[in-house]
């Protein structure tokens, strides 16, 4: 298991936008904290690949009302 100071972690491995915030850590990272080196790495089974997103966006908007 990889430590969690590796850096950054996304729910169910998406990059839904080119400029979302999983590229924009990446792109901050590179150029402005001269990060030279990038792993990506999955992992099979993930937990979120479970999640009824419909589910979960209703219980969302009823949380916030």
């Amino acid at each position: 298991m990889l430590p969690e100071t590796l850096g950054i972690k996304n729910a169910g491995g998406v990059i839904s936008h080119p400029f979302g915030s999983a590229v924009r850590s990446l792109l901050i990272a590179i150029y402005e904290l001269g990060v030279e080196e990038i792993f990506v790495v999955g992992h099979t089974d993930c937990g979120v690949q479970h999640i009824d997103s419909q589910d979960a966006r209703k219980r969302c908007v009823y949380t916030l009302h």
